[in-house]
């Protein structure tokens, strides 16, 4: 008897292992950098713009809603609705430029840490 307790409690044991590990397999793991840099590498595309054209210069993940394009105090219609559409969430923030560096030229990606959902695309002027 005392042999069939222990593998009846080896089998409920290794059973809900497995089911955690499933659950977890399922779960929505958070995009990383290299995540968050294709999917932006996407987003410009879709926007017609030729990816080889531009340089990489920094993709940082934040969790507040002012970054190098929103002040703390944003001064702009603009500003303010990017604002509002970054409060609350962790994102990456994947920023580019043309090698020339020509005004306009630069462009920013906004994507949601979670979900990699592309929050809203900055265009320099």
């Amino acid at each position: 008897m005392r042999v069939k307790l222990r593998s009846l409690v080896l089998v409920l044991v290794g059973s809900t292992f497995a089911l955690l590990s499933c659950a977890r397999a399922n779960e929505k793991m958070p995009i990383d950098v290299h995540r968050a840099i294709e999917i932006a590498d996407g987003a410009v595309t879709s926007k017609g713009i030729d990816r080889a054209s531009l340089e990489l210069v920094t993709a940082k993940q934040l969790a507040v809603p002012f970054n190098d394009v929103v002040p703390r105090k944003p001064t702009s219609d603009a500003q303010r609705a990017l604002a509002k559409k970054l409060e609350g969430r962790s994102y990456w923030y994947v920023y580019y430029v043309t090698p020339a560096a020509e005004t306009g030229g630069d462009i920013g990606i906004f994507v949601d840490a979670k979900t990699g959902e592309v929050i809203d695309v900055y265009r320099g002027r």
